[in-house]
């Protein structure tokens, strides 16, 4: 049986189911938190609660999973930093920067405009130094793949 266990752990399609529903699990869980905090918090204790949430995520599996799991703790780090970017997309007021003259005056109803545009890109240039870094002092590709494509999603 023990032996049975081990070749499943190898096998690359398991390998790769674990991967992909550990990832989608936490972007529903990420999801279905962020549309609690909608329906009963306020803009700005909701937005403060996602980076809380995020960089908890982040400390739990670097502190207490990486060692025992480093795999899951790798996509666990992924998905808190994946949900810093969304905390910083989601409290800045970014429709500034992406309406242009004349397509309208309505701001996007997925910003809560906590802190303004500026302020976002400042947040995403140096969290994705301090990602990029990390990634390459704890020699993972992955940190620096999520914390690329996420920034460039947030200064797209």
């Amino acid at each position: 049986m023990e032996k049975q266990r081990e070749n499943r752990a190898k096998d690359p399609e398991f390998i790769v189911a674990v991967a992909a529903f550990s990832i989608f699990g936490g972007v529903l869980l990420i999801a279905a938190l962020v549309l609690a905090g909608i329906h009963y918090m306020t803009s700005f204790l909701l937005g403060m609660s996602l980076y809380v949430l995020a960089l908890a995520v982040i400390l739990v599996s670097e502190l207490a999973i990486r060692k025992k799991l480093p795999t899951f703790s790798l996509v666990m780090t992924s998905i808190g930093i994946g949900g810093v970017y969304a905390a910083t997309y989601v409290n800045g007021s970014w429709a500034k920067l992406v309406l242009k003259e004349g397509q309208g005056a309505a701001d996007s109803s997925l910003t809560l405009g906590n802190f303004p545009a500026w302020a976002g890109v400042g947040v995403t240039v140096v969290f994705t130094l301090l990602v990029v870094l990390y990634g390459y002092k704890r020699q993972a590709g992955t940190f620096r793949t999520v914390s690329l494509l996420m920034c460039s999603f947030c200064l797209r």
